[in-house]
Order: C-alpha cells, then structure tokens, then sequence
C-alpha cells in the first residue's frame, strides 16, 4: 500500500492508461460499457492474508474501504 503522493514509473500514472484506450480504441474499438480496465500499480502489490481490514481516503472521494476473504473452492477452480 502506498500512502501520500507519489510519481508514477515513467512519468504521469494517466500516461499509460491513456495511450492504451486511444489503441484500443482504434484497433478494437474501445472498451465496451460493463468492461473493466486494470493499470496496475506505482508500487510492489504486498500479500495481504484473508481477513485483512483495508481501509483508505481518497481524497475529493472519502473513505474507502475493502475486506479481504478466502474465496470457496469451488469460486477458485472456475476461475482457473
């Protein structure tokens, strides 16, 4: 988790997304309504185990926050 300001690996974090949808949207034409774009982070993604509390503020947005826990089995074997 990163906490306060920071600057992106190669300049603006908006950069690359950006440069990624004006591709897509020429070569495949865009991301689609209920399609979800993942841009990765500006720093190592920690492991966090299953029943980990993580709460945030973002600021303009305020408080944020997610629970971590164990999917069932059967969730898991689908998803591979």
């Amino acid at each position: 988790m990163l906490d306060g300001e920071t600057e992106a690996p190669g300049g603006s974090a908006l950069a690359n997304p950006d440069l990624l949808l004006r591709h897509l949207g020429r070569l495949r034409g865009g991301l689609q309504p209920g399609q979800t774009m993942i841009a990765g982070a500006v720093c190592r993604l920690p492991w966090f185990e299953p029943g980990t509390d993580l709460p945030a503020e973002i600021a303009e947005l305020g408080q944020v926050a997610v629970s971590l826990v164990r999917a069932p089995a059967s969730a898991i074997r689908k998803a591979v």
